[in-house]
């Protein structure tokens, strides 16, 4: 082989490399957005209920037990 043709081949197998890489990555950021727009509903029905909670001890009286 040439060595232009060796140092293509090199280059490709370098690049494959990299993309690889890159799809790793791109799934991960994928599987993170998930799990944040998961507990990003969490903590709103979290927040929502301490809300409802503190509603009902002011409703309770003076919101003392």
């Amino acid at each position: 082989q040439l060595p232009t043709d060796q140092e293509q081949y090199m280059l490709i197998e370098s690049l494959f490399g990299d993309v690889e890489k890159l799809i790793t990555n791109q799934e991960q950021n994928m599987t993170n957005k998930i799990n944040i727009e998961f507990l990003k509903s969490q903590l709103e029905k979290t927040l929502s209920d301490v809300e409802e909670l503190k509603d009902k001890v002011r409703a309770n009286g003076n919101g003392t037990y």
